[in-house]
């Protein structure tokens, strides 16, 4: 991943830290994947945020905002505030429009979606730490603090990513947010069984492997708020 100082411009937002873009693959890697890789031109833009640190955003709550204050994933209150308005006021710095007549919603299967035009996002928090993800084409984004003591999960996990533990046995925070990034993006969440999607990880790269298809995305270690945290990305 690529970060950038650089925030779009009219988002009055000062704590983002970064700003990620997806970049296309190198011809010599895509040459060795079988099944080929699926690739997309999807435009995509991350940034990364300390609520605790974020100043106001100066956009008015519409009905959806207050509507969704409800649901079970809103806790805690003000924190799902303040990303819902740094998410409409990145979709209207990014998509050219007046970031009060964005409405974001959430499918039937609790994934956010803009509802007031073409775009896709995804979310993903920590705490006060969040990661907001648009693309133009569906997206995933998973955000997970650096443990090293992290136990593994093995119920989660492909035969082979189980094989790959063995060589190294501190990847498995870098394979389970790759693939949470991946089912966001494919829109099952954690409907489907997480261990029939296998991930391969590459430098900065990794690949996800969902029956004869494959896909990529991308994974980086960032510093915020005095820790390190694992972002994965993915645009289908």
């Amino acid at each position: 991943m690529e970060i950038f100082n650089a925030m779009p411009s009219g988002l009055d937002a000062a704590s983002i830290e970064h700003m990620i873009g997806l970049r296309r693959l190198p011809m010599e890697f895509l040459r060795r994947c079988d099944p080929p890789v699926v690739q997309t031109d999807a435009f995509a833009r991350i940034v990364l945020l300390d609520l605790e640190r974020e100043p106001p955003i100066h956009l008015a709550h519409n009905a959806e905002d207050l509507r969704d204050l409800a649901r079970p994933g809103a806790a805690p209150r003000d924190y799902f505030l303040r990303r819902r308005l740094a998410l409409r006021a990145l979709l209207g710095a990014s998509l050219g429009v007046d970031p009060g007549d964005v409405r974001i919603g959430y499918d039937v299967e609790g994934a956010p979606r803009v509802l007031s035009h073409k775009a896709f996002v995804s979310v993903a928090s920590r705490g006060s730490i969040a990661a907001l993800a648009i693309a133009s084409s569906p997206v995933g984004i998973d955000l997970e603090p650096l443990d090293a003591q992290a136990p593994v999960v093995r119920e989660v996990l492909h035969p082979r990513e189980l094989l790959a533990l063995q060589e190294a046995p501190d990847h498995f925070l870098r394979l389970w947010t790759a693939k949470e990034a991946y089912l966001k993006a494919n829109g099952a969440g954690l409907v489907r069984d997480p261990a029939q999607i296998e991930i391969s990880l590459e430098p900065q790269l990794f690949l996800a492997r969902d029956g004869q298809r494959q896909f990529s995305g991308e994974h980086a270690i960032v510093k915020m708020a005095n820790a390190n945290w694992l972002i994965a990305c993915v645009t289908l």
